[in-house]
């Protein structure tokens, strides 16, 4: 017979093993799967509301284990390595950011539109004039100090770029008064231009310059030195309040481009001075993760404002375009923003889709006249025939009615006096008469009452304590005088008289109490018609810019060699003002302009789609770290359970266990070195192929293109515009309001070429190849799982069950790496949007010198000479060898991250190993003996046990939490998910986003 340790060396297992806690054979459980991981069938809403519960959870569960750790740290030396994996699973925790980007002219509605979207008053907003003159971004204030609810951080542009601009203005002074004369002896307008530009723009900081000659007065030096401006310039400074009138009241002047008062500093505004404003409010739709950002319209002077806005542009989720209801047809700047640099840059940035840009119809309550707007749209004529009708014949009967009130209210008013007079005489009457009576009756003897004589006991309201119960001595009116007869008989009179005259102005009172109250029911029912009319209106002329905007969009997609989208472009028509109204205490006045309900104004169904954009995102993020909390919940519950030195597995096992997992990891580790390798191979030929080769292409037909442009459109300005241009480098607002921007029209010479291979490079084809990537880390990390489970059932029966344990921690590996991979492939994407922005500056360069050169000369013949300068310098350096140069700026740009992409995916894969070797080391150390000067002292033991019993608690509670579903409200309503087109929150998605039911239904 063979001796026990020979069959226990064949099959790697102790024969004096004892059944681990943990093996099947020992003892069993139900393991309850947590719910955030099987709601994936579920609708969209209810998987958010579930996973971030759940990450809630495990946010708590996290700061509990944080505090125990510590704690017993000192005891248990390993708390620190735990304490760690926290610590980076805290750091690969993502936030939701989604930036929406509100862009359109000045004017437009996009500050009011913002504030309705946040439901309060925060940022400045004009009726008359443009008001948001720098970028403003709004998000989530996390600050719940009292005093700190809503703050503002300013950030000042920096003193030389100001300093550099007074100076210029004074330069330019002083050059147009010493060379009134261009070509031909003409006044050069431009340059008055130039400097009334300037001084549009600092009169804000300055009331007292008004006008080019007020400079005359002070000095640049005077104007730098002012203390606000000096306290501006290069600084950031912070307002803080605890409640939203005293904050927009607080950041009104770093913002708005109000008017000044001449001479009141008080009124100063110092929109000049500003970079950026950042705006933290605790606004719901914020909450989320979404922040709002105020673009101001284009062509700003600040270099530094234009830097900020076009860095927003440039990392923008999303872009709301904005136009007002009574141009969004034909606004011309709304069009370039759909149709020229804005489309351009869209498109190339990969946001000019129907997912991330959206178009708005502001101000759609500006509908002067419903009855011409009828007129002109037969379409509305059949099914507004009855409220049409209607409010005729209410408005006929309604002028009938005033007329007969106008009838009637001569002769009241009449009735009305004679009673006032008769009301005066008879009471001057019953005085005398109550006199006469007195005066007659002797002393003792009983009176008569004033009634007795008068016939009446009738009080006047202007003498109501008129005797009504005097009496006399019994005699008759023969002792009296004929006098005091006769005022007796004029007070019998009179009460007659008046008493007849009461109920005829009693009667006429009601009948045009009638009349009026007829009148205003009339005229309720004639406003509840013009309110169902203007309705009408106004929903017909946003459908007819819904279909103009979505043609727009579509005509724009198949220029890029685009289908037609499955989604249509999403168009909201709004009214910020009759949404507020129904906020307030207006809702009359809103419901008076067409407008019900709050729905009707269109800025619920804004806000949904808005906060729609964060669902998939939120829902990644959130489900990403419940993966990792449970994959450290599962190694620390592994570890805190290792408190003995029982027998387990032999030193020589553990070696035999610790080489075949080493060779697993190994055949693993070679396969994704090939994957990452074969990837970076494939994205460098695809931008190559796509990319590269056709630069020289684009680069021929630009120059040919830039030469039409130069010696054909730019000579067709006038002289002094030519040379104001030239002398700003490349960009000018002509006196005439006419945008100038050379330098954008060279750049999109050759960026219009390249549109189609970059949108199918970088937003089509890399998409798919992350997909593919993402699919085989799938593929690779369950083939590991299995091969090393399998591997396993050959070891020690504790080690199989221990690794089919962490069977899910394995798996959750492909998690990390895709995140991983995802952020590399944004990376790329990121890197594809400063390439193509490296194009403009490329132009600048090229002409900078000659911009210089055609912006100093003077004299007659200025212009020829200027244009000549043009041709010949577009003929050489500033024709193909600057788009040359433009494309190797691309190359360049790209390059430099292609070049790290391995050492990226590398550096991804690199984190992976290491978790996974630090999982399957404590896998074999919890199942082996450990050698006598390693096991764990009595003490340490004992630490361990109180550790242990310490966290199980933490360890039960986090289970029961995430296996219990949470409790969703009005789930009958939730049979169906919402449509991706049109995303509308139910009543469940007022729990998401703690929403207030009845501040927007």
């Amino acid at each position: 017979m063979d001796e026990p340790g020979a069959a226990q060396e064949a099959t790697n297992i102790p024969a004096n093993a004892n059944p681990s806690p943990t093996c099947p054979e020992a003892h069993t459980t139900n393991k309850i799967e947590p719910v955030w991981k099987l709601c994936d069938d579920r609708p969209r809403v209810k998987q958010v509301k579930i996973n971030e519960e759940a990450a809630e959870h495990s946010r708590k569960y996290f700061e509990n284990l944080e505090t125990l750790l510590k704690k017993h740290s000192s005891e248990v030396v390993s708390c620190k390595t735990r304490l760690k994996e926290i610590a980076a699973i805290h750091k690969r925790k993502k936030n939701c950011e989604v930036r929406i980007g509100f862009l359109g002219s000045t004017g437009t509605g996009k500050s009011s539109l913002i504030n309705a979207l946040l439901h309060m008053e925060v940022l400045p907003r004009n009726e008359e004039v443009a008001s948001t003159a720098v970028p403003v971004e709004v998000s989530y204030n996390i600050d719940n100090e009292p005093e700190h609810l809503f703050k503002a951080v300013i950030e000042g542009i920096s003193k030389e770029e100001f300093t550099k601009e007074v100076k210029n203005l004074f330069k330019n002074k002083e050059i147009y008064d010493k060379v009134p004369a261009g070509e031909d002896d003409e006044v050069d307008i431009e340059a008055y231009q130039q400097m009334l530009t300037t001084i549009e723009k600092i009169k804000w900081v300055y009331p007292y310059l008004q006008t080019v000659d007020d400079i005359d007065n002070t000095s640049a030096e005077v104007l730098l030195n002012e203390q606000h401006v000096q306290k501006m310039l290069d600084s950031k400074e912070e307002v803080q309040a605890s409640s939203e009138p005293s904050f927009a009241r607080g950041i009104k002047k770093y913002i708005e481009s109000s008017k000044p008062k001449q001479g009141d500093k008080a009124a100063i505004s110092l929109w000049p001075l500003v970079k950026v404003v950042r705006v933290y409010v605790k606004s719901d739709i914020l909450r989320c993760g979404i922040i709002l950002v105020d673009l101001p319209g284009s062509h700003d002077t600040s270099v530094a404002r234009v830097a900020v806005a076009d860095n927003y542009r440039k990392n923008l989720t999303a872009s709301v375009v904005c136009a007002p209801a009574v141009r969004a047809g034909s606004d011309r700047v709304a069009q370039e923003l759909l149709s020229s640099v804005e489309r351009r840059n869209m498109q190339l940035d990969g946001l000019y889709t129907s997912d991330s840009l959206f178009f708005v119809i502001t101000k759609i309550d500006d509908l002067m006249d419903y009855k011409a707007y009828i007129r002109d749209h037969e379409n509305l004529q059949d099914s507004n025939k009855n409220d049409m009708q209607r409010i005729r014949d209410k408005t006929q009967s309604v002028s009938e009615l005033r007329w007969e009130v106008g009838k009637r209210e001569p002769k009241l008013r009449k009735n009305v006096e004679n009673l006032g007079k008769m009301n005066k005489a008879h009471e001057k009457l019953a005085t005398r008469v109550t006199k006469i009576l007195e005066d007659m009756a002797p002393a003792g003897h009983k009176r008569k009452r004033l009634d007795d004589v008068t016939g009446t006991a009738y009080i006047t309201t202007a003498s109501p304590n008129i005797c009504p119960y005097s009496y006399f001595a019994a005699s008759d009116e023969s002792d009296l005088k004929d006098t005091q007869k006769d005022q007796i008989q004029k007070l019998r009179a009179l009460t007659d008289k008046r008493s007849e005259l009461t109920p005829i102005v009693d009667k006429e009172v009601g009948d045009l109490y009638t009349l009026n109250q007829k009148i205003q029911y009339l005229q309720e029912e004639i406003q509840q018609a013009k309110s169902r009319v203007t309705k009408s209106c106004i929903q017909n002329r946003a459908q007819i810019h819904v279909e103009a905007a979505r043609n727009e969009y579509e005509i724009a997609r198949r220029m890029m060699g685009q289908q037609n989208s499955e989604k249509p472009l999403e168009v909201f028509s709004v009214s910020s003002a009759a949404f507020t109204r129904h906020c307030g205490e207006n809702a009359e006045e809103a419901i008076s302009k067409g407008f019900s309900t709050k729905a009707d104004t269109g800025i619920p169904a804004l806000r949904d789609a808005l906060i729609g954009m964060t669902w998939g995102i939120r829902q990644h993020n959130a489900r990403s770290f419940n993966e990792d909390v449970e994959s450290c919940h599962n190694r620390m519950k592994l570890w805190s359970a290792d408190t003995s030195s029982e027998y387990k597995m032999l030193e020589q096992e553990k070696v035999i266990v610790q080489d075949r997992m080493d060779a697993e990891i190994e055949k693993l580790e070679v396969v994704f070195s090939d994957l990452h390798t074969t990837t970076c191979e494939e994205i460098n030929q695809l931008i190559d192929n796509d990319i590269y080769e056709i630069l020289e292409e684009c680069a021929e037909y630009s120059a040919t293109e830039a030469m039409r442009k130069v010696t054909l459109d730019w000579c067709l300005v006038p002289w002094n515009t030519h040379k104001s241009i030239n002398r700003n480098m490349g960009e000018w607002i002509s006196s005439r309001r006419v945008c100038y921007d050379w330098n954008e029209d060279l750049a999109g010479l050759f960026l219009d070429p390249l549109i189609m291979s970059w949108t199918k490079t970088f937003h089509t084809k890399r998409p798919e190849l992350l997909k593919r990537y993402e699919t085989q880390v799938d593929e690779l990390i369950e083939a590991f799982t299995e091969s090393l489970l399998t591997s396993a059932r050959d070891l020690h029966p504790a080690i199989d069950e221990a690794l089919q344990s962490l069977r899910e921690n394995i798996l959750g590996l492909r998690t990390m790496l895709k995140d991983e991979a995802a952020a590399i492939f944004e990376g790329i994407n990121k890197a594809s949007k400063e390439a193509h922005r490296t194009v403009k500056p490329a132009v600048l360069a090229a002409w900078r010198d000659i911009y210089n050169q055609c912006g100093c000369e003077c004299g007659k013949g200025l212009f020829h000479r200027n244009k000549r300068a043009h041709r010949e310098h577009v003929k050489g350096d500033g024709g193909k060898a600057m788009y040359q140069s433009a494309g190797e700026e691309i190359r360049e740009t790209l390059e430099e991250l292609l070049e790290k992409l391995q050492e990226k995916f590398d550096s991804s894969y690199d984190v992976v190993d290491t978790q996974l070797r630090e999982d399957l080391v404590v896998v074999v150390e919890r199942h082996s003996i450990k050698p006598v000067q390693t096991t764990l002292s009595p003490d340490a033991s004992l630490a361990k046990k109180r550790l242990q019993q310490s966290l199980q608690p933490h360890f039960e509670e986090l289970e029961k939490a995430w296996g219990i579903e949470p409790e969703i409200e009005n789930t009958e309503n939730d049979a169906s998910e919402p449509k991706e087109t049109a995303p509308t929150l139910e009543v469940e998605d007022e729990d998401i986003f703690d929403f207030n039911e009845d501040d927007w239904l």
